[in-house]
């Protein structure tokens, strides 16, 4: 939904289902660059964290009075997709930076993830953010990060039997990328952390995945389009279901 402020225009959508019965959103609003650390009574690059006709009683902010009590986190630039790690419990989500510095957080209450002082992309214009914008004290870094930018639009955990060689890993999704990406963690030496790219010679964008109940998982792409569709192209939007392969 579109919500209207005396600042902006500000996007806001459902995307995650909290523990009993709280709901995470992300707003992505496009203010200018200076509201995104803001925690206070606009709410701007944040995700607000809210029940229905009520705020969390353990919100990072409640009861303060110059901070906005639905927010949870703040300091993003623009979040895409959350998901539980399904042995920590901790949220992680995706971020699309500027140019490069694409991330995975973990998000964690009344933390600072940095924008539009930090990031390891740059602006448009090529320029850094500012003076130091690698790293500051008191602002999150980065869990996962990438340069070139892959645009991350989506993250599931696969916890199922129907792909087995793959449970415990995440998948990310990535628009620009135009590739599922397999991320493998606790691997053996020299790299703990190792990143498949699937499905790249498809060309797609890929939107939205997750874990069926059926134990394979499913995912929503969309071709690359420049200028006008191909209104005879009936191959724009296809849902995948991804099994192994005979």
């Amino acid at each position: 939904m579109t919500t209207a402020s005396p600042a902006a225009q500000i996007l806001v959508s459902v995307n995650c289902w909290l523990l009993d019965p709280p709901i995470l959103l992300r707003a992505g609003p496009q203010l200018g660059r200076r509201r995104a650390l803001a925690h206070d009574r606009e709410v701007s690059s944040q995700s607000p964290r809210t029940v229905p006709h009520a705020i969390p009683a353990d919100n990072p902010f409640v009861g303060r009075s110059n901070a906005n009590p639905q927010v949870f986190t703040y300091g993003h630039r623009n979040l895409t997709d959350f998901a539980w790690h399904p042995t920590t419990g901790e949220l992680w989500a995706t971020e699309i930076g500027p140019m490069g510095g694409d991330e995975i957080n973990i998000l964690r209450p009344g933390h600072n993830y940095g924008w539009p002082f930090v990031s390891l992309g740059k602006l448009y214009n090529k320029k850094d953010l500012s003076q130091q914008h690698w790293y500051r004290e008191g602002m999150e870094m980065p869990f996962m990060h990438w340069t070139p930018s892959i645009s991350p639009s989506t993250l599931t955990w696969y916890t199922g039997d129907k792909l087995a060689p793959w449970r415990g890993h995440l998948f990310v999704g990535a628009l620009n990328g135009q590739t599922l990406q397999r991320v493998a963690f606790d691997q053996p030496a020299p790299q703990a952390e190792r990143r498949d790219s699937l499905f790249m010679s498809l060309g797609r964008r890929w939107r939205h995945v997750v874990q069926g109940p059926d134990g394979y998982l499913y995912a929503l792409t969309e071709k690359r389009t420049l200028g006008t569709t191909d209104p005879n192209d009936a191959t724009s939007g296809v849902v995948y279901r991804i099994e192994p392969a005979n």
